[in-house]
Order: structure tokens, then sequence, then C-alpha cells
């Protein structure tokens, strides 16, 4: 009989600083990345190393995801947070930031 106690499920906590993610029943989170995206013209993203994919990885997206990224200079780059000035989440950019964190840092097949 199955007890439960091995369930393995992802877990977001969505704030306006930062996104949290990682196992449930792990003490602290494995990945946090800031609540703001980075977005660049899409030629300027074009010729970036660290380019981000689509889901399909088809087409090129012009949101930067992650501290490190963000951080690094950009022409024309554009910082916007997650949350608009009303506090409405805006789940085009949430979006991004969960395939990052699942993806990327949490390694999850979806």
């Amino acid at each position: 009989m199955y007890c439960g106690d091995d369930v393995s499920s992802v877990v977001f906590d969505i704030g306006q600083y930062n996104v949290r993610s990682g196992y449930s029943g792990e003490d602290v989170p494995r990945n946090i990345l800031p609540s703001m995206v980075g977005i660049c013209p899409s030629e300027e993203k074009q010729r970036d190393d660290d380019q981000i994919m689509s889901g399909d990885g088809a087409e090129k997206s012009n949101v930067i995801v992650g501290s490190c990224r963000i951080a690094h200079r950009r022409d024309n780059m554009e910082i916007k947070s997650i949350f608009d000035e009303n506090n409405v989440l805006q789940f085009e950019l949430l979006d991004e930031i969960i395939n990052e964190s699942l993806i990327k840092n949490l390694k999850v097949n979806i």
C-alpha cells in the first residue's frame, strides 16, 4: 500500500521580489529567481550567446531570465517586473520564469 510520503512534486512561491521553487518535503528552495525579466529587441537577442528557446525550441524569445543574465549590460534592454503597476500578475512573463526554473535549474522533464 502506498502511503504518499514519497510523492515528488514541484512547489513554486511567487512573490513580488523573487520566485522560489523546489521539491516538496525539502527545507529550502532549490532555485531562487528575481521576479523581473529583461526584454530585448529580437535582433539584440539573436546576437547573445545565452538565447532562451521557447517551449518547442523553434523560435527565439526576447525575454531574459535570471539575476546574472539580467545584470549583464545589453543595449536597449528593458527590465520589467512580472507584476504590473496594479499588482496584477503578467502570466506571459511568469511563464518564462517557470520554464527557466523547471527545465534549466530543476531539470524536470515536461
